[in-house]
C-alpha cells in the first residue's frame, strides 16, 4: 500500500475559511447596521429626551421665576385692593400705613411707590422728586394706566443703582375716587443671577425676555434691557427673536455660530408676558450620543469579535472538525484505503453522510473482501482446470496414439479373418465334395448325419449365442472382445474339426479294415473308407493351417484381451456351447460301434463340417465387416480424441487466461486495504 497523499487545503479556500468570508461580513453589516439602528433609535430617543428635559427644565425654570413673579404680584395687588377698597388718607397716611412694605423683599425697592391725583408722590422711602418731576409720564404709571391688576412692564435702568429695574404696576381708585398707580421694581440682577444659574441639560444657557423682545435676564454681559433684536452679533440671539416674532412656541431648532444647531425650548412665564427661552448646543445633546457611539462601536467589536470568536469555534467544531475528517476518511478511501473508522454521531448533515460513507465503506470492504475470496477460489479453480485440462489434452493424446496402433492392429486382424474367410470357403468347397461322395453310403450313414444334424443344432445355437454378444458390443472394446471370442470359437471349432478329422481317419482305417474282413463284398466300401480316410487327412491339414492362422490372429489380438476382460462370460458361456457340441460329437464316436453307423455318423459329421467351414465362413465375413467398423470408429475415435486435445488445449489456454485475469483482479483487490 503506497503512502497517502497529504492533501491541505489552503485557510481560505476551505469550506470553514470561505464560510468565514461570506458570514463574517455579513455579521459585521449586520452587527453594525444593528449599531447603526440602535445609535439612530438611541439619538432620536436621546434628543427626544434632551428636547423633553429642555422643555420640562424651562418650564420649571419658568414656573420657578413665575412664582417669585407671582409671589411679588400678588403681595402688590394685595395692596392695591386694599387701597380701591379702604380708605387710607393721602401720602401720608399711605407712607405711614405700608411703612414695613420697605423691609419685605430684598429683592425689590423697598415698599412700593406710586402717585394718586392731587396728592404727592409715595415713596415708601421717604424719598422725594423734584420739581419737575412727573410720574404721570414714566413708564411704570403708563404701564400701569388702566389695567385693573398688577402688570409687569418693560426692564430699565435704573440711574440710581446702576441695575436694570422692572416695575409691576396697576390702576387703582380710591373708595373716595381718586384715582392713581401704585408699582413696585423688582431688582432683575437677583432674576438675572437666577436665570444665569440654570443650565438646561447640564451645558444650556436660558434668556428672559418680555413680548417686546427685549431681554429681561440673560446669562450675557450687557444683553440685560436690550432688544434682541439688535444683537446682530449674535447668531443665537437673533434666531431666536426671530423665532419669538413668528410666534412659535415648545421645542425648536435654530442655527447659530458657524452652522452649529441649537434646540430651543419656548415657555411663557405664567401669568407674564415674558418668555423664558433655554437652549442648548446639539453637539453637547449628542455629545452623550457620541459617547454612545464610540461605546457602541466598542461594545459591536467586541460582540462581533465574540461572535467571530465563536463562530470559529463552532465553525471549527460542528463544521470543520467533522469537514476535514470527512474529507481525511474520502482521501483515505480514495487512496484504496477501506480501513478508516467513520464516526457518525449527531444528526446534522456532515453525521448523515458519515454515516452514508461508513455505511459505502463497509460495504465495499464486504464487497471487496468477497471479491478477493473469490478471486482467490477463481484463481485456483482456473488452475486445477488447467492442470485437468493438460492432463485431459495428454490422455487424449495418448488415447489417439492408442487408436492408431489399435488401427494397425485392426487392420492385421481384418487381413487375417480375409485369409480366414479364403481358407473356411475352400474348407467349405472341400467338405461339399466329401458330402457329395458320402450321400453314396445312403441309409448306411443316415445315424451318423442324425448325430451330425445334433451338432449342428448345438453348433447354431453357439452362433446365436456370439451373434447376441455382437449386437451388445456398442463400443470398440466389445467389438474387440467379440472379435477374440469369435476368433477363440473357430479355434474351438478348428480343434473340433481336427479331432473329427482323427476320429473320421480312424472310423475309415477300421472301415477298412472290416472291408477287408468282408472280402470281395467289403471292396466298395473300402473304396469308399479310403476315400473318407484322404478327406478326413485333407480336412485335418486344412484345420492346422486354419488353427495356425488364428494362432496368428490370436497374437495379433492377445494385447486386446486385456481390455476385454468383462465379456469373457459371455465367451465362456459361448464354450461351454461349443462344449456341448464337442460332447455331441464324443457321443457320436461312443455310438459309433458298427460301420454303418460309423458312416452316418462320419457323413452326418461331413455334413456338419459343411455347415461349419459355411458358419466360419460368414463369421470372417461378419469379422470382416465388424474389423471395418471398428476400425471406422477407432478413425472416428482418434479423430474425436485429436479434436478433444485441441479442445483440452485451448481450455488449458482460457484456464490460462482466467488465471491471469483472476491475478489482475487480485493485485487490483490488493491495493485496497481491507484489514487494519
Amino acid at each position: 500500500m503506497k503512502e497517502k497523499t497529504k492533501n491541505k487545503v489552503a485557510p481560505f479556500n476551505s469550506i470553514a475559511g470561505k464560510l468565514l468570508i461570506s458570514v463574517v461580513p455579513m455579521i459585521a453589516i449586520s452587527f453594525f447596521i444593528v449599531a447603526g439602528v440602535i445609535f439612530s433609535v438611541a439619538k432620536n430617543v436621546i434628543v427626544g429626551d434632551a428636547q423633553n428635559a429642555l422643555v420640562q427644565e424651562t418650564r420649571a425654570n419658568s414656573q420657578d421665576i413665575g412664582r417669585i413673579l407671582a409671589n411679588r404680584k400678588g403681595y402688590y395687588s394685595a395692596i392695591a385692593d386694599f387701597l380701591s377698597n379702604n380708605e387710607v388718607g393721602g401720602t401720608k397716611e399711605i407712607v405711614s400705613t405700608f411703612k414695613y412694605t420697605s423691609k419685605i423683599y430684598s429683592d425689590m425697592y423697598p415698599g412700593f411707590f406710586g402717585y394718586f391725583e392731587g396728592e404727592k408722590y409715595i415713596d415708601m422711602t421717604g424719598w422725594e422728586p423734584t420739581s419737575d418731576f412727573d410720574p404721570t409720564k414714566r413708564a411704570w404709571y403708563i404701564t400701569g394706566s388702566g389695567k385693573n391688576e398688577m402688570t409687569w412692564g418693560v426692564p430699565y435702568l435704573d440711574s440710581t443703582s446702576g441695575g436694570y429695574n422692572v416695575s409691576v404696576s396697576r390702576e387703582v381708585t380710591t373708595p373716595s375716587g381718586k384715582k392713581g398707580v401704585i408699582a413696585a421694581d423688582l431688582y432683575l440682577k437677583d432674576i438675572g443671577e437666577r436665570v444665569s444659574k440654570y443650565r438646561p441639560s447640564g451645558t444650556g444657557r436660558v434668556v428672559l425676555m418680555d413680548d417686546s423682545l427685549t431681554i429681561i435676564a440673560s446669562s450675557l454681559k450687557g444683553y440685560v434691557g436690550t432688544s434682541a433684536e439688535k444683537h446682530t452679533e449674535n447668531p443665537v440671539t437673533i434666531a431666536i427673536a426671530k423665532e419669538l416674532r413668528a410666534g412659535k412656541s415648545g421645542i425648536q431648532i435654530i442655527t447659530g455660530d458657524g452652522g452649529q444647531k441649537y434646540y430651543i425650548a419656548i415657555e411663557v412665564i405664567p401669568d407674564t408676558k415674558w418668555t423664558m427661552i433655554s437652549y442648548i448646543k446639539e453637539a453637547d445633546v449628542i455629545s452623550e450620543i457620541t459617547k454612545l457611539k464610540y461605546l457602541t462601536v466598542v461594545i459591536v467589536a467586541v460582540m462581533l469579535l465574540l461572535a467571530i470568536l465563536l463562530l470559529v469555534f463552532s465553525v471549527r467544531r460542528y463544521i470543520t472538525s467533522p469537514v476535514a475528517k470527512l474529507t481525511g476518511n474520502i482521501v483515505s478511501i480514495t487512496e484504496n484505503d477501506f480501513t478508516v473508522d467513520i464516526q457518525s454521531k449527531g444528526k446534522d448533515e456532515i453525521s448523515i453522510m458519515n454515516a452514508s460513507m461508513h455505511k459505502f465503506v463497509d460495504n465495499m470492504q464486504k464487497a471487496l473482501i468477497q471479491m478477493r475470496n473469490e478471486t482467490d477460489k477463481l484463481m485456483e479453480l482456473s488452475d486445477n482446470s488447467r492442470k485437468s485440462s493438460e492432463n485431459m489434452n495428454t490422455q487424449a493424446q495418448e488415447q489417439s496414439s492408442s487408436m492408431e496402433q489399435i488401427s494397425q492392429t485392426m487392420d492385421g486382424i481384418s487381413s487375417a479373418v480375409a485369409e480366414l474367410a479364403e481358407n473356411a470357403t475352400e474348407l467349405a468347397q472341400m467338405v461339399s465334395d466329401l458330402t457329395d461322395q458320402g450321400q453314396n453310403i445312403g441309409v448306411t450313414m443316415k445315424e451318423l448325419v442324425e448325430k451330425a444334424d445334433q451338432g449342428q443344432r448345438e453348433m447354431v445355437a453357439a452362433n446365436h449365442d456370439m451373434e447376441a454378444i455382437s449386437a451388445s458390443m456398442d463400443d470398440m472394446n466389445n467389438v474387440v472382445k467379440t472379435v477374440e471370442e469369435s476368433t477363440k470359437r473357430i479355434t474351438g471349432i478348428v480343434e473340433m474339426i481336427n479331432s473329427i478329422a482323427e476320429q473320421t481317419n480312424l472310423l475309415s482305417l477300421n472301415a477298412s479294415i472290416e472291408a477287408a474282413r468282408a472280402g470281395d463284398a467289403g471292396r466298395g466300401f473300402a473304396v469308399v473308407a479310403s476315400e473318407i480316410g484322404s478327406l478326413a487327412n485333407e480336412s485335418a491339414n486344412s484345420s492346422q493351417e486354419i488353427g495356425k492362422i488364428i494362432g496368428e490372429v490370436m497374437e495379433q489380438i492377445f494385447s486386446l484381451t486385456t481390455k476385454s476382460s468383462e465379456n469373457m462370460e459371455d465367451i465362456q458361456k459361448s464354450t461351454g456351447a461349443v462344449k456341448v457340441a464337442q460332447s455331441a460329437f464324443e457321443e457320436l464316436y461312443n455310438n459309433l460301434d458298427q460301420a454303418s453307423s460309423t458312416m452316418k455318423n462320419m457323413i452326418k459329421m461331413i455334413n456338419t463340417i459343411d455347415d461349419i467351414s459355411n458358419s466360419v465362413a460368414a463369421i470372417s465375413e461378419e469379422q470382416s465387416a465388424s474389423a471395418e467398423e471398428v476400425m471406422a470408429t477407432v478413425q472416428n475415435i482418434t479423430e474425436a480424441a485429436i479434436e478433444v486435445a485441441n479442445e483440452s488445449k485451448g481450455a488449458a489456454e482460457m484456464a490460462t487466461d482466467v488465471s491471469d485475469a483472476a491475478e489482475t483482479i487480485k493485485t487490483f483487490v490488493d491495493t485496497f486495504k481491507l484489514e487494519k
